[in-house]
């Protein structure tokens, strides 16, 4: 009688168990549903509104949840259509994978972030003073990019031949007493892992990151004997309300890390990152691994969240994108929070005052925007906006403060006043906010 409870006993705790699993399995469906819906919903509503054009993948506790192509042009034929397996350039994502190498050649003795760069290349300002942590950190003081880049032919110079040009380069603060966004002092970085293997950085890439991870269908433009390139998802851009094709290869592009990779593998990086050494190491203060690239006509970006257990990718080979908003709304959607649904852009344009309009006459030092100037004047009762001397036309007021040029985009100039006298100038342009202090 005894056996026979006992035996009873045990079926109702293995049903009630399984009931118990059961329900939490349904439950993780049922979210695992609602945020599939949720981002094929916001993907979809993005690119009808030809806001974006390229991949998503993204996983959640450990699962691939949700992988999906998104055209605007529906002909496979055109440049501008991509599948699953395009590869995309990556642009400055090299910069997240050039320090988990470091990580990696740290915990092989090859290395130290403490180590000045000075001990690896002579001739740097102050390379007795910077170390690898300050190029890592992008408070190394070197400038965001070359003193008039824009006219140098940089893509058919060597590698030597572009580090040495860097140190011709004035440093914009001390080292270690600022932060500031530096390809440049990517670019030594680069250099300098290369030089450890005596190699290029490309090839090293390849050879010591990307095959043994597993990342197949990944690359480099330049600088390997491995041209792994099959599917290549050529750059676009928006000029005049009309998508055209870009070069991918502007002169003025720096050659050594132009990777690229596709949404698959970047998934298996993030995956790799997602141990140690590298997670404690690469997750940042908002507890993210992560990275974004960009150039004209190109979009990409990467991010783990470990304390949330979620992971993505989207890549994109069209630059009229909002990038922070689809950043944004997608970690909403993976955390299930609120999310806004993309709709189309129609901003009002009201009167202003002309002494309203010109507390904000004056010029503005774009540092983050490779220190481009930005000026306004007031002509004929409007704002006018100039770059670098170069009148790009008038504005229109949405508000006392902000200024846009297209009614169906959010990019436009909002002045934020800092005292009585002074503003400070917020321009949202590409999907990206950048500050302008004035002169």
């Amino acid at each position: 009688m005894k056996t026979k409870c006992l035996l009873l006993l045990l079926i109702l705790i293995f049903i009630f168990s399984c009931k118990e699993n059961n329900k939490d399995s349904n439950s993780t469906i049922t979210t695992t549903s609602s945020i599939t819906t949720n981002l094929d919903t916001y993907f979809s509503a993005l690119t009808n509104l030809k806001k974006f054009n390229g991949v998503v993948l993204a996983q959640k506790n450990g699962q691939p949840i949700f992988k999906k192509t998104y055209n605007i042009q529906s002909d496979p034929t055109s440049k501008l259509y991509v599948t699953e397996n395009h590869q995309f350039d990556l642009r400055s994502v090299s910069k997240l994978m050039s320090k988990a190498i470091i990580i990696q050649l740290e915990g092989e003795g090859k290395i130290k972030r403490s180590d000045t760069i000075d001990k690896y290349e002579s001739g740097f300002p102050s390379g007795d003073k910077i170390t690898i942590q300050h190029l890592m950190d992008n408070s190394s003081g070197f400038a965001r990019e070359f003193i008039d880049e824009e006219n140098m032919n940089l893509i058919a110079m060597p590698t030597q031949e572009v580090i040495d040009l860097i140190k011709t380069q004035p440093l914009e603060f001390q080292p270690g007493t600022d932060s500031r966004y530096s390809n440049l002092g990517y670019q030594i970085l680069y250099f300098i892992i290369g030089k450890i293997h005596n190699k290029s950085f490309a090839q090293y890439m390849i050879d010591d990151f990307f095959e043994p991870i597993g990342m197949n269908h990944s690359g480099a433009h330049f600088f390997n004997d491995k041209n792994k390139l099959e599917k290549f998802a050529y750059y676009h851009e928006l000029d005049d309300g009309e998508i055209i094709q870009v070069d991918h290869f502007e002169k003025d592009s720096k050659p050594q890390a132009r990777l690229f990779s596709t949404v698959d593998d970047l998934m298996l990086m993030l995956n790799y990152f997602n141990q140690e050494p590298y997670l404690s190491k690469l997750t940042n203060a908002k507890g993210i691994i992560g990275h974004s690239g960009g150039s004209d006509g190109i979009r990409t970006h990467i991010s783990s969240k470990p304390e949330n257990n979620y992971s993505y990718v989207f890549l994109a080979n069209y630059d009229a994108i909002p990038f922070n908003e689809i950043i944004k709304n997608v970690e909403n959607i993976l955390e299930e929070k609120p999310f806004d649904i993309p709709k189309e852009i129609n901003r009002k344009a009201v009167p202003i005052a002309k002494a309203t309009l010109e507390k904000y006459v004056g010029k503005y030092d774009m540092e983050e925007f490779n220190h481009s100037e930005f000026e306004f004047k007031v002509e004929h009762d409007s704002l006018i906006f100039y770059q670098d001397g170069e009148r790009k036309g008038s504005l229109f007021s949405e508000n006392d403060s902000t200024f846009f040029n297209d009614p169906k985009s959010v990019d436009g100039f909002t002045f934020i006043k800092v005292n009585e006298e002074e503003y400070q100038l917020l321009f949202n342009g590409f999907g990206i906010e950048f500050i302008g202090v004035k002169k």
